[in-house]
């Protein structure tokens, strides 16, 4: 949910509300969560712009929660 807003995870973020700002603490948050191998990019938000791309992608990778 962002800001009263209740996000589908094929909408795109950016559509939704999330601007640069947030994308990059998204970045910040997914690589302190998630086990990842390779440093996430900081455009990674804005190159896959659905929930839905970035777990495909996150899930491709082989990531692990903690």
């Amino acid at each position: 949910m962002l800001i009263g807003k209740t996000v589908r995870p094929t909408d795109p973020l950016m559509k939704a509300g999330v601007n640069s700002l947030a994308a990059f603490r998204i970045v910040y948050s997914l690589q302190k969560q998630l086990e990842v191998d390779a440093r996430l990019p900081t455009t990674f938000v804005l190159n896959h712009s659905t929930d839905e791309s970035m777990a495909h992608i996150l899930g491709a990778q082989g990531t692990t929660t903690h």
